[in-house]
């Protein structure tokens, strides 16, 4: 599970990785050909997602923006 710098949570599970508000809401799904096994958020300027699965290795650009770890 991750933490965005808006509240929302991003959790790995069946069928990929699922974003809920800081409320609860659902807000969607990233799907992935394999099972998510763990994410977090990196590169410059913490937007980028890498997700990792039974085999690969996933990179996505996102909008969002990770906590920068040690910031709070």
């Amino acid at each position: 599970m991750k933490v965005d710098t808006e509240g929302r949570l991003w959790t790995t599970g069946a069928g990929g990785i699922s974003v809920h508000t800081a409320l609860g809401e659902y807000l969607g799904v990233f799907e992935l050909d394999e099972h998510a096994a763990n994410l977090t958020f990196g590169g410059d300027g913490f937007s980028s997602l890498f997700m990792t699965a039974g085999t690969s290795v996933y990179r996505i650009e996102t909008t969002a923006r990770g906590i920068v770890p040690g910031s709070r």
